[in-house]
């Protein structure tokens, strides 16, 4: 009896693998909207392709500010794509919750013009650039991103109050 070594695969790597097997096969559906793993896919890699231009690169935090919906697993993908990891945010957290951002050292928070425009006073507090996910998906580069993710790489970030309250 021999001993059984696991190849590490990066989960940006088996997504492209199950796109390449199943290009029209849902992937994803949040309500009455649904994406194909060929459109959940282009729409992460333009994600990911501007947030590789911005300056995101392996483990780089990047918040995200999203109602559930198909994008929200869009942009998720996308992070990953760049090599960067994320933290995530309901639309509605309070005030207060804004220093997960902070100390995360996010330097961008992806959200949509909707969002941005509700809470602007809480985003102009931060410390971060807001990157709205309509501008993001109109980077015409839809290829996959080159970027090498590393074994142990941040792919996640989360925060809970525990006991502190913080």
């Amino acid at each position: 009896k021999g001993t059984i070594f696991f190849e590490f695969r990066p989960v940006t790597e088996l997504f492209e693998e199950q796109v390449k097997l199943h290009p029209e096969k849902c992937a994803v559906v949040s309500g009455k909207e649904s994406f194909t793993y060929a459109q959940l896919n282009e729409r992460a890699n333009r994600i990911a392709n501007a947030l590789v231009e911005k300056g995101v690169r392996r483990e780089t935090i990047v918040g995200v500010v999203l109602e559930r919906c198909c994008d929200f697993y869009a942009v998720r993908q996308g992070i990953l794509k760049a090599g960067g990891a994320f933290a995530v945010a309901t639309p509605d957290y309070p005030d207060e919750g804004s220093g997960n951002f902070e100390d995360s050292g996010a330097p961008f928070i992806i959200t949509t013009k909707k969002i941005a425009e509700e809470r602007r006073e809480l985003f102009a507090k931060l410390p971060c650039t807001v990157l709205l996910i309509e501008e993001l998906l109109e980077n015409e580069n839809t290829e996959n991103p080159q970027v090498k993710i590393g074994e142990h790489d941040l792919c996640y970030c989360i925060y809970t109050s525990g006991s502190t309250g913080k």
